[in-house]
Order: C-alpha cells, then structure tokens, then sequence
C-alpha cells in the first residue's frame, strides 16, 4: 500500500508482475491527490520512515548516478525511473508501464514513492524536478 507522507490524503498500490520475454508490467493506482502529473520512482530503502526519507535514493543497480527516460534502457540512467503518474480533477490515477529495466523479485524490499511535481527525466534540477515525496510504500510479495 502506498501512504501519504505529509498533509495529503494519498492512497494508492503498486502491482508488479512478470509478462512475457521478460517484460515487468507495473500498474500504479492512486486516489487523494491534486490534479496533475507526479513523479513516481522506486526507491533503493526499505522503509517509508522519517517522512519518506528513509526510503533512500533511487534505485540504481547499474551505479550510473544518472536520472533518465523510463523506456531506455537501465545501463543509461536509474533503473527505478518510471513514468509520471496522471491524477484527473477527481484525485484519482492510473499508471501502466512495461519495461525490461527490472525483474519483479528485483523490488520486493524497495519502496515506491510519489512525488510533488511531475518528472522531466533529467538530473537538472535534481531527480528530474520532482520535488517533495508525498506518498511511500514497501514493496511486499502478494501474500498468496
């Protein structure tokens, strides 16, 4: 479950599963926030504590140190970068996103966070601009 961080009433999940050649689908559904775009990353800690900070830095298993567009591949930038997430006027967002950056098993212990600001998939500013963290989840494996 993702939660708010700060003075939001952000509620939301991530689905990951494995498709097929080798292709994550990821669906991100968010409900209670502002209309927009919002950057959504996972990030490398494994918990959402201290207002979001302990959930560390992106996620960069190829050490690139560099924030990139989602659909390239991960040796180029953070593999945890992923697409803004849309939120309509009613608070309510969907995000789908395929990749090959990652693996399911790969996430399991992470954390997914939403941003403030939507994301310009550059280092300048920092992160691609997308601001404060305002929602956090531990990314766990489905209970079966």
């Amino acid at each position: 479950a993702i939660e708010p961080l700060g003075e939001n009433t952000l509620k939301g999940t991530l689905t990951a599963r494995e498709g097929k050649n080798g292709v994550t689908k990821i669906r991100i559904q968010v409900a209670g926030l502002k209309a927009g775009n919002h950057g959504t990353h996972i990030h490398s800690g494994a918990s959402c504590g201290d207002g979001g900070k302990s959930a560390g830095p992106h996620w960069d298993p190829f050490n690139t140190n560099k924030h990139g567009v989602p659909h390239d591949p991960a040796t180029a930038h953070h593999a945890a970068d992923m697409p803004s997430i849309e939120v309509k006027a009613n608070g309510k967002g969907v995000m789908n996103f395929e990749t090959k950056n990652f693996k399911v098993e790969e996430l399991i212990g992470k954390t997914i966070v939403i941003h403030e600001n939507p994301d310009n998939y550059t280092d300048t500013p920092a992160n691609g601009g997308s601001g404060a963290r305002i929602g956090c989840g531990v990314i766990q494996e489905k209970k079966k």
